[in-house]
């Protein structure tokens, strides 16, 4: 449960990359101005803030809608901190290969 915590105050932010995005919100009818990472315990519901970062949010939805976080790992987490993914290598060292 603190992890998930953790994830929406980071997404809050619109720092971190997530990984397992799914369309979830498009099926159900549901607005643009979220995304969903499904975890083994459930789903997290992110807000995104194109008011505060437009370009990266563009990005975000576009990776996510292509598939390119699904099944990525997390490959950075600090208990009671933060937790970071969307490299594909899982190290830490790869990324989407577009800068933005």
């Amino acid at each position: 449960m603190q992890l998930k915590k953790i994830i929406i105050s980071m997404f809050a932010a619109v720092s971190i990359l997530a990984a397992t995005f799914n369309s979830e919100a498009k099926e159900n009818n549901m607005s643009d101005e979220y995304l969903y990472i499904q975890l083994k315990d459930g789903t997290v519901k992110i807000k995104l803030r194109p008011d505060l970062a437009p370009t990266h949010v563009a990005r975000i939805k576009e990776l996510a809608d292509s598939g390119f976080y699904d099944g990525l790992k997390w490959h950075r987490v600090i208990d009671g901190f933060m937790a970071q993914t969307g490299d594909p290598k899982g190290n830490g060292t790869g990324g989407s290969g577009q800068k933005l």
